[in-house]
């Protein structure tokens, strides 16, 4: 009998053990283990809608995006520890019918609560979320359309007059706006969105970050009341919005005329030196340059087109770094006697580099007078 007293005190023991052992993994799991545990409390709306734009927008210009009105996120954190959200994506797709209108969809995130200091106020992510706290965020977005009155210029073909091209631009341009009206009009949505968000979360083997899509796909809803007016106002006066093909041929002239004033403030130096043999760094274009590859294709196609001139831009540009370098290593003995031979190296290279010049602003005169004749006959 003392026995079975024994296994039954015995068996309760284990029990009460497993029961404590129990509890203590879960309050340790709860208090110290468990870490954050970031979720979306606030379920938004499955639609969203565009941001309806004022008649003012219209007047000098075309609008070529729009905003979207924003989702209010409410995330709480129901970990033990402090947890932090470090991305939030916004998945934009436009619907079948927006789709040849969409350029590019721009996010916005802004932090309504905690609140940010001043100085941080633009860091909207990452955002940490402590313990039993919670966060509220505003995702939205910027719609890109078409440009409408600064087409794109792709495959441009060699030979091709500029004039006509700027004109045909244009024209197409002019007939998408038509269509993108009668979509607006047609009340069809402009698409649909997903967010995905990135946080950090708990695991067996420690902190680590995870990326999970909050929601389903929310639908984007034509809104618009005034746009429509506004983008029909456009319609019926485009000629008299800007850009006109007018104002394209005077920025393109610009182009060669943008290399070529440069040019003749370098040659004015260099005419100074290699007379008087004054020390002096010349200005570089390297900035120019980079200008110039930013610059609507159909510009970069004004000056490309004229075989070498580029290329013999940057040779010429490089020689000129070359001489800078120079300059700047004899500048170093200007509080001794600069040696004859330095000298006469720099005035040799600086003749080399005026006449170089002489050619290139020679070459884009003519160039700028080939665009003139073509652009306005």
């Amino acid at each position: 009998m003392s026995t079975s007293l024994s296994d039954s005190f015995l068996v309760l023991s284990v029990i009460f053990s497993a029961i404590a052992a129990t509890v203590s993994a879960l309050t340790l799991w709860f208090t110290s283990l468990k870490g954050p545990d970031i979720d979306l409390v606030s379920m938004p709306n499955t639609k969203t809608y565009t941001e309806d734009i004022r008649l003012e927008r219209f007047m000098e210009y075309i609008p070529f995006w729009f905003e979207l009105e924003p989702i209010e996120l409410v995330f709480a954190n129901s970990g033990s520890r402090a947890g932090v959200i470090t991305g939030l994506k916004l998945d934009f797709k436009p619907s079948s019918g927006f789709e040849p209108f969409f350029r590019e969809l721009i996010t916005q995130l802004k932090r309504e609560l905690p609140k940010v200091e001043q100085t941080d106020y633009a860091a909207s992510l990452p955002v940490s979320i402590r313990e039993g706290d919670n966060c509220i965020l505003k995702a939205g977005g910027t719609i890109y359309t078409v440009k409408w009155k600064d087409p794109e210029f792709e495959n441009i073909p060699e030979g091709s007059n500029i004039r006509v091209l700027v004109e045909d631009a244009l024209k197409a341009n002019r007939r998408k706006l038509e269509q993108f009206l009668n979509f607006l009009y047609s009340g069809k949505p402009i698409g649909s969105f997903t967010l995905d968000v990135t946080y950090t979360y708990r695991s067996w083997f420690g902190i680590k970050l995870k990326t999970k899509q909050l929601l389903g796909s929310i639908e984007v809803v034509n809104s618009f009341k005034d746009a429509l007016k506004g983008w029909e106002n456009c319609l019926r006066e485009w000629d008299d919005r800007r850009s006109r093909r007018e104002d394209f041929s005077k920025e393109i002239l610009e182009v060669p005329k943008m290399f070529s004033d440069i040019l003749k403030t370098i040659l004015d130096q260099l005419i100074k030196f290699v007379e008087r043999g004054e020390l002096n760094q010349l200005p570089t274009f390297d900035d120019r340059l980079r200008d110039f590859n930013q610059k609507p294709e159909i510009k970069r196609f004004a000056l490309e087109r004229e075989k070498g001139v580029i290329f013999q831009l940057k040779s010429l540009n490089n020689k000129i770094n070359e001489f800078n370098q120079e300059v700047a290593a004899a500048s170093t003995f200007l509080h001794e006697k600069i040696e004859a031979t330095r000298m006469t190296r720099l005035k040799s290279l600086g003749t080399q580099i005026k006449e170089l010049v002489t050619e290139r602003i020679s070459e884009l005169e003519k160039i700028r007078q080939k665009l003139a004749n073509e652009l306005f006959p």
